[in-house]
């Protein structure tokens, strides 16, 4: 029993341990909790014609972090977030949120189109050429896939939307234009076609020039007769008989039998406006007369633009002979005494006419039983007809072809054309088709020519060009030059393209300035020849550059006629030479540790013109120096300018020398400290500059980021007429290349200590500068390294061989392989 009792308290021991030791286990960790995936509450329609994209969206779970792709591009981002540049097709976004100590979150998602091209041009049919139908119905059409909307302009009007075979009020005579756009459900619009027309509801009465003499024995009559408008059909009618069509000048009836006889003439244009002459009217008789032109081409034509006339005549047969030119309102043009009609003999010469109908008027035996007269009418046009329309390419086009119409101001004007010199034939509102066309200026000119011909003259200009503007690059001599990217042509969207990237197409950021053929910067909206790429840090050292000249998803570069440049990602190396002072050059000075100093460390140096700079923002600050016996004088500038000499010599070592200027602008300032090599007493020992902290407002900074410079010596058999030098332990000089070796050029002499050299980190040797002989230009080089990035380190030892005057360290370049 009490064995059994022993063992059921052990094992109740074991299990009170166990539990122990279960209470005692940390629990496991719970999973952590997935994010919340955002929602998207704004973003594009699809399609759409912009290439812009912005999103809206929002977790909610707290304090997320957003990750945001599109078309497959992550980076972080913020809502709202807006993408440009997208091309035509199909894109995609998504976003995914995480909150600290949380997993991501699934991925929210939209997709939609970007559709920027244009439906093509519609197929217009207008009215006739020429027309007396005030309200034409054009139809047009659109072989686009697409659903297309059609907006009309008229005459040069405002667009607005319109539908086929609608009526178009254009009731004013002369020419007129009909321009019909296809817009897509996106907003995209065609290029226009046009189509032309003359509106013609009215025809010029014709007149008589010449007919019989109003008494006459002849038993025939000839009639000349015409019309100031071309292109008119006569018809001619004798007395009561029927019109007679097909009736062309002169005419001639016979067999005429004595009595009062009449003629009348009727005009009709080529649209059925027509109209009749006054009517003529004459006697055969009995009269011994006879009358005839001794000069009939000395006549003026039925219409002249000449503002004189000559007549010349003969009449026998007859007592006295007067005449008289009047004008179509019956005023007196012409007479020898000023009256009605005027004697005169065998020729009358007028001039000085104003445009419009004239009559001359023979009259013969005035008051007499054998009275009779003879006219001749003409009109005189001196006005150029209203100018043609042309409707053609305008500014920079990519197509070699061209439809130019020509629409004449007036039904009757004869049209005549050149292309670029050439004559060219060409009617009213028929398109001439051009193809085939030079790059560079194209001239159209139309001339319209009235039946005086009165000339009036048009022209449209246009440039073709069908090339792809053709990128040089510059690249960069240094790590801080520009990338200059210059076009054979005149270019826009500089403000987005060229972009300078990284060989992964990770963007390398610049800043960019867009100049003119003559180099006077414009702004990169407007036309530009070149663009000037800044990157805004320094490149680094052997890096391959890629110059995308039109990188996806973006905006292209083009030139004026829309053609996008040559699509190119040239390279190029920056710089494989940097200078000991480089601007990707890291220098250093020795790190001194003293518990007493506020940051436990600070830094130092002993050598002239040695530099340290930091930036701040405020109105002052304090410096916290190093004082002591081995220190002297500190040179202080502040901007640029000089604030301050501090001596901080003293007997003994003190961390407690706190220098402030003030009375600084609120703004941002760069301080720098410069090593004068100045002793601050005679009992000095040195004259080391030693920085320990600084202070804005309220707070120190302890160990502040300096941008530390070595002391600098002038020497023409340096590479860059200078070399950098430093000579305390710890001292170091470095630069991060990209490239498969490095060379390091410094001097040697007598004076001239130990250092050690790091490649990637790793030593790789410790190189003796001494040498009986001072020489510059000596090179150490490590090559066989992977290609890609690395960095060198050059650290000075402080020490020297033991005939060595001194541990000096040189750094004159550095050159990638």
């Amino acid at each position: 029993m009490n064995l059994h009792r022993g063992m059921r308290v052990g094992v109740a021991a074991v299990a009170a341990v166990a539990l122990a030791l279960v209470a005692a286990a940390p629990a496991s960790a719970a999973p952590p909790i997935r994010t919340q995936t955002p929602v998207i509450t704004a973003k594009p329609t699809s399609p759409t014609g912009a290439t812009t994209a912005s999103f809206s969206f929002a977790s909610s779970t707290a304090n997320a972090a957003y990750t945001c792709s599109i078309d497959g591009r992550a980076s972080s981002c913020t809502s709202p977030v807006t993408y440009s540049g997208l091309t035509n097709g199909s894109h995609s976004f998504a976003v995914k949120a995480q909150a600290p100590g949380a997993k991501s979150s699934g991925a929210a998602t939209a997709s939609w189109t970007v559709d920027t091209v244009a439906p093509s041009a519609p197929s217009v049919t207008g009215p006739a050429t020429v027309t007396n139908v005030t309200a034409p119905s054009p139809s047009f059409s659109n072989t686009s896939l697409e659903a297309v909307t059609f907006l009309c302009s008229l005459d040069g009007s405002a667009a607005a939307p319109c539908t086929s075979g609608s009526a178009v009020s254009a009731p004013t005579e002369g020419a007129h234009t009909f321009s019909v756009f296809a817009r897509d459900i996106v907003g995209n619009l065609s290029a226009p076609t046009t189509v032309g027309w003359t509106l013609d509801i009215s025809v010029a009465k014709p007149f008589v020039l010449s007919g019989p003499v109003s008494l006459t024995s002849a038993t025939s009559a000839t009639f000349a007769f015409g019309s100031t408008e071309d292109g008119v059909t006569f018809e001619c009618r004798l007395d009561t008989e029927p019109w007679v069509s097909a009736c062309t000048s002169p005419v001639t009836f016979t067999g005429l039998v004595p009595s009062a006889h009449t003629f009348l003439l009727r005009a009709t244009d080529p649209v059925g406006n027509a109209a009749t002459s006054d009517s003529f009217g004459w006697t055969v008789g009995t009269t011994p007369l006879t009358f005839s032109w001794t000069d009939p081409t000395s006549l003026p034509s039925g219409v002249t633009s000449s503002t004189t006339a000559d007549f010349n005549f003969l009449v026998t047969g007859i007592t006295t002979l007067s005449c008289t030119v009047v004008d179509s309102l019956g005023a007196t043009v012409f007479s020898l005494d000023g009256s009605a009609a005027a004697p005169c003999s065998s020729s009358v010469s007028v001039s000085g006419l104003v445009d419009g109908l004239y009559t001359f008027t023979l009259l013969a035996d005035a008051t007499l039983p054998t009275q009779s007269t003879m006219s001749f009418t003409w009109a005189v046009d001196t006005m150029a007809p209203n100018a043609p329309t042309i409707s053609a390419p305008t500014g920079w086009v990519a197509t070699a072809a061209a439809s130019v119409v020509v629409t004449a101001a007036g039904a009757s004007d004869k049209l005549s054309c050149t292309v670029d010199g050439v004559s060219t034939p060409c009617a009213t509102s028929v398109p001439l088709s051009l193809t085939g066309l030079a790059e560079g200026l194209h001239l159209v000119v139309a001339t319209a020519s009235d039946k005086a011909g009165n000339l009036a003259q048009s022209q449209a200009t246009w440039n073709v060009d069908t090339l792809a503007p053709v990128p040089t690059v510059t690249s960069p001599t240094t790590l801080t030059g520009t990338v200059s990217v210059t076009f054979d042509d005149q270019v826009t969207g500089g403000g987005t393209n060229p972009v300078l990237e990284l060989v992964d197409g990770t963007a390398v950021a610049t800043s960019r300035k867009c100049l003119d053929a003559v180099g006077v910067s414009v702004s990169c909206a407007l036309q530009a020849r070149r663009v000037v790429l800044t990157p805004v840090s320094p490149l680094v050292a052997g890096q391959t550059y890629v110059v995308s000249i039109n990188r996806a998803a973006t905006a292209p570069v083009v030139d004026l006629a829309g053609n996008p440049a040559v699509t190119a990602a040239p390279t190029f190396r920056a710089a494989l030479v940097v200078q000991e002072n480089g601007p990707t050059v890291v220098q250093s000075w020795r790190t001194v540790s003293a518990s007493a100093a506020k940051g436990r460390s600070y830094v130092k140096e002993v050598r002239l013109g040695a530099r340290a700079t930091w930036k701040f923002t405020g109105r002052a600050f304090t410096t916290y120096l190093v004082s002591g016996p081995s220190f002297g004088y500190v040179t202080v500038f502040v901007d640029g300018v000089k604030r301050a000499a501090w001596n901080q010599y003293a007997t003994s070592t003190r961390y407690t020398s706190a220098r402030t200027i003030s009375g600084l602008s609120n703004a941002a300032h760069t301080v720098s400290y410069v090593v004068t090599g100045k002793r601050g007493s005679t009992k000095a020992t040195g004259y080391a500059v030693g920085i320990d902290a600084v202070k804005v407002g309220a707070a120190a900074t302890v160990s502040p980021r300096l941008t530390l410079a070595w002391s600098r010596v002038k020497s023409a058999s340096a590479s860059g007429l200078y070399r950098s030098v430093a000579s305390q332990s710890g001292q170091s000089t470095s630069l991060s290349f990209v490239g498969t070796g490095i060379t390091w050029a410094h001097s040697v002499g007598r004076n001239h200590g130990k250092a050690h050299v790091y490649v990637d980190g790793v030593k790789r040797g410790t190189i003796d500068l001494y040498a009986t002989t001072a020489k510059n230009g000596v090179t150490w080089t490590m090559t066989g390294l992977a290609p890609g990035k690395h960095s060198i380190r050059i650290v000075a030892t402080g020490t020297k061989r033991s005939t060595s005057t001194g541990t000096l360290v040189t750094m004159d370049r550095f050159t990638v392989k």
